[in-house]
């Protein structure tokens, strides 16, 4: 997804939450933006979070001022991304290649999609 996408796609709001701290407390807090996308399959999500996390991490190296990025690509806060996934199984780096081609396909024919990613565990489901 090209940056100029990703920005149309994302729409951060900035929110904070309380958690019963005075306002005098919160004040030196720094916001917590929200991206919502609702139904997304794993790998546009996936894609989507380094992208995130490449631009915040640029954001930070160019300065408070952000002089490098232009103003409309800026990311205003560190965000969470709120979603849900079509059904996937994902596997870490631990387990690569240790699922048959004959089980990826039994877990496809049951609807569901498959993905070998660099975290850690083992396999896991996401499903709405």
């Amino acid at each position: 997804m090209s940056s100029t996408k990703l920005t149309k796609f994302i729409s951060p709001k900035i929110s904070q939450c309380t958690l019963g701290r005075s306002a005098t407390q919160l004040s030196s807090l720094p916001p917590i933006g929200y991206i919502y996308l609702g139904n997304v399959s794993y790998a546009k999500a996936l894609d989507m979070q380094k992208q995130l996390c490449r631009r915040r991490i640029d954001e930070i190296y160019a300065g408070p001022h952000h002089s490098r990025i232009p103003r409309e690509t800026r990311i205003l806060a560190d965000s969470l991304i709120l979603l849900e996934h079509s059904p996937v199984y994902t596997n870490g780096r631990r387990n690569h290649g240790i699922l048959s081609v004959d089980e990826i396909a039994r877990l496809r024919k049951l609807g569901c999609d498959y993905v070998e990613t660099n975290r850690g565990g083992e396999i896991t489901f996401h499903g709405p």
